[in-house]
């Protein structure tokens, strides 16, 4: 369904803590030994439609610093219903996958994460214009083959050099 999202206020992401930051199962969240959520929100927003303008409206989405910690791969926007494609990644994130076309991010700042500011793979016509991104530990922005798409205006102000736990923690938390 086409829409318009506008933020109304800075968002610090940082959900379920008193379920070690995992979905409850009466979130309805695809979980169990698979499916995209089930080693975590792997972010705070998905894009799985097409047709979407998300306009931040000079707000901030972030991470919060303990989920930061403990969810080690996380953007503060996933372009797709799942982190990685059918077959592909640490685990098994389902057999289906959405993947939207016609997406605008506009206006705003994107802060703390564990990996990405914006990720998504094989995404179509994404226009992400405007946006300050700060904080990340991989990479501002991740388009994994994306096409014919355009990146405007957009301040990388650097990576975070603060990492609190080594790579192999999440193997160990799983």
């Amino acid at each position: 369904v086409p829409a318009i999202y506008i933020l109304q206020e800075t968002i610090t992401f940082h959900p379920n803590p008193n379920d070690d930051f995992f979905p409850r199962m009466n979130q309805n969240y695809p979980m169990g030994n698979a499916g995209a959520y089930h080693l975590g929100f792997f972010a705070a927003l998905t894009i799985e439609s097409d047709n979407i303008l998300l306009d931040l409206n000079g707000k901030t989405l972030k991470q919060s610093n303990l989920h930061n910690i403990q969810q080690r791969f996380y953007a503060n926007i996933e372009l797709a219903s799942a982190p990685f494609i059918p077959t592909q990644g640490p685990a098994d994130f389902g057999s289906t996958i959405a993947i939207p076309k016609n997406i605008m991010i506009k206006n705003g700042t994107l802060g703390l994460s564990s990996h990405h500011g914006i990720h998504g793979n094989k995404m179509e016509k994404v226009i992400i214009q405007g946006l300050t991104i700060n904080n990340f530990e991989v990479a501002a922005i991740a388009l994994n083959g994306t096409n014919n798409s355009i990146l405007d205006n957009i301040n990388i102000e650097g990576t975070s050099l603060d990492i609190k736990v080594l790579s192999t923690y999440s193997s160990g938390r799983f």
